[in-house]
């Protein structure tokens, strides 16, 4: 996958927003775009010919890879 680009719902008061998802890099390094508000924890760095599962939750995203 070369490119992948999320959009997330809006949050509501109270309520937990939670996202995971899973995507394979190709020969080339994926570009994961997401909303400017998500914020990391740790390094995001994507790399080729790994996969990723990313856990996103109230903005807060985690990357890991193998």
């Amino acid at each position: 996958m070369e490119t992948l680009t999320l959009t997330l719902a809006a949050g509501e008061e109270n309520k937990l927003s939670e996202y995971m998802f899973e995507f394979t890099s190709g020969t080339t390094p994926t570009t994961l775009t997401l909303p400017e508000s998500v914020k990391w924890i740790g390094d995001n760095t994507i790399e080729a010919s790994k996969t990723y599962q990313v856990s996103i939750v109230n903005n807060i995203a985690v990357l890991g890879g193998a």
